[in-house]
């Protein structure tokens, strides 16, 4: 007879009842969204975008159980963290300038959206005109996006073709549905053993908060998500432009907070 494989689980803690990490692949659903038509031309709410900061990545507090040799590599008095989720991002060299970033996105808390749920239109409290608009001056048709301690880039297009190029909305749409892809066992397992006991209870906490049972077990079933990573910090606070390793293409840094 053939065997049936079971899904894979993670205990994260000990002391209280077994809790269980699943990591399943979901299917995306479409944001609940729709806007006018895009205006014919941008708004003036454009700043230069401010240079991105270095600080480091999040780290466990306190060294935990040993690690596999071929992830990680034993360090005295500090916690260890995978190699492929610290992102360090240095001042970008000064070449030529960068894109104007619109205000909604550049200014520090333009945008207080929360990356955990879907961006609803009572959530943003920002009219539709504006999510419509650029999201650069001049307009881009892509956008790279990246963010301190998570190993994914983010890749933002037009996400309606007769768009010629990324909207405020599009930036939004993007963030959100990359973040809520699932995440793989390895992707998991390659954390320290302090630091998956952090995004377990990141995940236990955004299921605490689905008001409704019956979502809260439907996203249960669909297990650990990218925006566990973030831990507490799951609201979009500002993007500032990057340039990473000279290689002439605009790569955007995305600051997370807490709410």
């Amino acid at each position: 007879m053939a065997r049936h494989s079971k899904p894979i689980t993670t205990p994260v803690e000990q002391t209280k009842p077994k809790k269980h990490v699943k990591f399943l692949i979901p299917s995306e659903s479409p944001l609940p969204i729709s806007l006018s038509p895009v205006p014919d031309t941008p708004s003036p709410a454009y700043s230069q975008s401010s240079l991105a900061s270095t600080a480091g990545p999040f780290t466990p507090s306190t060294p935990n159980a040993p690690l596999p040799p071929h992830a990680f590599s034993p360090v005295k008095k500090n916690p260890v963290v995978p190699h492929h989720a610290v992102r360090h991002f240095a001042p970008p060299t000064p070449t030529s300038a960068p894109p104007n970033l619109h205000d909604l996105l550049a200014s520090p808390g333009g945008i207080c959206l929360d990356v955990a749920f879907p961006p609803h239109p009572d959530r943003l409290h920002i009219h539709h005109t504006h999510l419509s608009m650029p999201a650069t001056h001049p307009p881009t048709k892509i956008m790279k996006i990246v963010a301190e301690g998570l190993p994914w880039s983010i890749t933002v297009e037009p996400t309606t073709t007769s768009s010629p190029f990324v909207t405020v909305l599009d930036v939004l749409h993007a963030l959100y549905t990359s973040l809520h892809r699932p995440v793989k066992q390895a992707e998991f397992d390659a954390n320290s053993k302090s630091h998956r006991d952090l995004i377990s209870k990141a995940w236990h906490r955004r299921l605490e908060k689905i008001p409704f049972p019956s979502d809260a077990k439907t996203e249960r079933a669909r297990g650990v998500r990218r925006v566990d990573f973030l831990l507490r910090k799951t609201c979009i606070k500002q993007l500032k432009y990057l340039n990473i390793s000279g290689q002439g293409e605009v790569t955007w840094l995305v600051d997370f907070g807490t709410s």
